[in-house]
């Protein structure tokens, strides 16, 4: 790949779902898909009642707007077995995403997946498509007690690969870590994150060949 954004980056740090992992589908629908598989009919607004909610308040939700008796944890767990059974049986990468992580190794520039999902649903994923073998650390949000609203988990996966902050200033050449999402976000944004991490990109794997990322 000539002149390839990866030229000069030394650490690669990658959200999962919907950026290596065609698995937004599955979050957009697994509400409708747990009431279904308990004998409710979803009605056409609940993707909007639920997308900001958490497991706790979208159980409670299921009781109080679809009268499921059942109690808040035992939706719970139900809900993270069904979230399981995909991660572990259908999810698939998505179109050239593996090349590029191929590309990444060869090159051998550290790749780091850095996640708000579960462990053991990462791990069951990653493990069903043989690509655990590309990244160096795989970091969960519940691990550092943190979110991807925070800086935290990206300063810890630069810092796992060795990512220097003198390295890493908003202008400096060349860029210590690089942050990939399916979203036009930059957590790395704050002055405390640029200490570890410089920068941000939505990636495109299926244009890699003409222009590698879509910003």
């Amino acid at each position: 790949m000539k002149n390839s954004i990866l030229d000069g980056i030394k650490c690669a740090i990658f959200d999962m779902d919907g950026t290596i992992l065609e698995s937004m589908t599955m979050w957009h629908t697994i509400a409708d898909k747990y009431l279904m598989s308990i004998g409710k009919t979803p009605r056409e607004d609940l993707w909007d009642n639920v997308k900001r909610l958490n497991m706790v308040e979208t159980a409670e939700f299921f009781i109080s707007a679809y009268g499921v008796e059942k109690t808040v944890e035992e939706i719970g767990i139900e809900v993270e077995k069904l979230i399981m059974k995909f991660y572990a049986e259908s999810l698939q990468l998505k179109e050239g995403a593996e090349d590029f992580l191929r590309e990444l190794n060869e090159r051998k520039i550290p790749c780091v997946l850095a996640t708000a999902t579960e462990r053991s649903c990462v791990l069951a994923c990653m493990k069903r498509l043989d690509c655990e073998k590309y990244f160096c650390h795989i970091i969960t949000c519940l691990d550092l007690n943190t979110s991807k609203s925070q800086p935290l988990i990206f300063e810890e996966s630069a810092r796992r690969c060795g990512a220097k902050p003198e390295e890493s200033s908003e202008h400096s050449t060349p860029i210590a870590s690089f942050f990939f999402s399916n979203h036009l976000i930059n957590p790395l944004a704050s002055k405390k994150a640029r200490r570890t991490s410089a920068s941000s990109t939505k990636v495109s794997f299926s244009e890699l060949n003409s222009t590698p990322f879509s910003i």
